[in-house]
């Protein structure tokens, strides 16, 4: 009967911690976003997917995007921030329709 009791302690004393993590919004960190590139809707591609980014040793960073030349989305290149202090973006691949 003491292990229930314990169990019963402990299982109290976690839905405290869960109830009280879920008040307290980020706990005290603060998220910072930057813009790392502003797609203009061309060639270059319009809004970035849902994936995430894949960094190289480099600083170099990868991903995909909607729209492109042909419209069905493009997979991107972003080298590590310049002397302006940007990234410049390379259109690695436009995909396009193929009758092929």
């Amino acid at each position: 009967m003491a292990w229930k009791r314990v169990l019963f302690a402990l299982s109290r004393s976690l839905v405290a911690v869960a109830l009280a993590l879920m008040l307290v919004p980020g706990a005290g960190a603060k998220t910072r976003f930057k813009v790392l590139y502003n797609f203009t809707g061309g060639n270059d591609g319009g809004a970035p997917t849902n994936s995430a980014l894949v960094q190289d040793r480099s600083g170099n960073l990868y991903g995909t995007a909607g729209g492109g030349a042909a419209g069905w989305g493009v997979v991107y290149k972003l080298a590590p921030p310049g002397k302006s202090g940007k990234r410049t973006e390379t259109v690695l691949h436009s995909f396009g329709y193929s009758k092929e």
